[in-house]
């Protein structure tokens, strides 16, 4: 699972971003490698989430990446509906409270992520197939009955700065089993940090690593509840929009 950058992947950091970023990338492998190997074959799915996030405290430790909390992390079978600005956002939340992600499939051929991903739970959907996005919805919504958390990003790419429009699936996986929904806004300091699709993993990974510490501010909402999906999407996406304006607001 170890990977080696190619030299234009290094080309614009000076020496001691280079060293920096370089030990950093091999932390990540070396101590995600070492925390699947202690996954235990048959591992359930509650197990699962704990296990994934002591994997991402530790990372949080490795790679010096500093989380703000605001507001309370949730307790156990709700669905977290969160704004996506970078794939560092599952170690961050992870980091702060147990959950299993619903991910794009594309995610499954990642470097060091893609394996993590694959052996921890997470339910992969193709978001060009609808047969794809039903099944993995069915599979939130068994979860979130079984009370284990479920954290998703249904408003879009990681290129958007804002909430953006979140999508109804999941909100109607939730109302169906009477889970209660956290919205929570997610934002970080530097604008390098957060990921544009058009970059590949490893570059973005060594270009945002060059820095001594990656400040994120993760803020947890309100619990709603709610038998209306549309209720439910409609004003998690506000109480997301509106944080996020409010941090971007004071860090101006």
């Amino acid at each position: 699972m170890t990977t080696q950058p190619e030299a234009g992947e290094l080309r614009d950091l000076d020496d001691e971003a280079r060293r920096i970023s370089l030990q950093r990338l091999s932390k990540f492998a070396l101590t995600t490698t070492r925390c699947l190997a202690e996954v235990p074959a048959r591992a359930g799915d509650f197990e699962l989430t704990l296990l994934s996030s002591d994997w991402a405290q530790q990372l949080c430790g490795e790679l010096d990446l500093s989380v703000t909390v605001q507001g309370t992390p949730p307790s156990l079978g709700s669905l977290i509906v969160a704004n996506h600005r970078s794939y560092l956002d599952v170690i961050t939340l992870l980091s702060v409270t147990p959950c299993t992600f619903m991910a794009d499939e594309r995610v499954r051929t990642w470097p060091i992520m893609g394996p993590a991903a694959r052996r921890t739970g997470t339910i992969f959907f193709d978001p060009n197939r609808q047969e794809s996005r039903r099944d993995a919805l069915v599979s939130v919504q068994r979860l979130l009955h079984e009370g284990i958390q479920v954290a998703i990003f249904p408003g879009g790419p990681t290129t958007r700065p804002d909430a953006g429009t979140f999508k109804i699936g999941s909100f109607v996986a939730a109302a169906a089993v009477d889970a209660p929904v956290i919205p929570v806004a997610i934002e970080y300091k530097h604008p390098e940090a957060t990921w544009n699709e058009e970059l590949s993993f490893l570059p973005h990974f060594l270009r945002t690593f060059q820095r001594p510490i990656i400040e994120v501010v993760v803020a947890f909402g309100p619990v709603m509840t709610s038998k209306e999906p549309e209720i439910l999407r409609v004003t998690s996406e506000q109480w997301v929009q509106n944080r996020l304006d409010a941090i971007h607001r004071r860090s101006l």
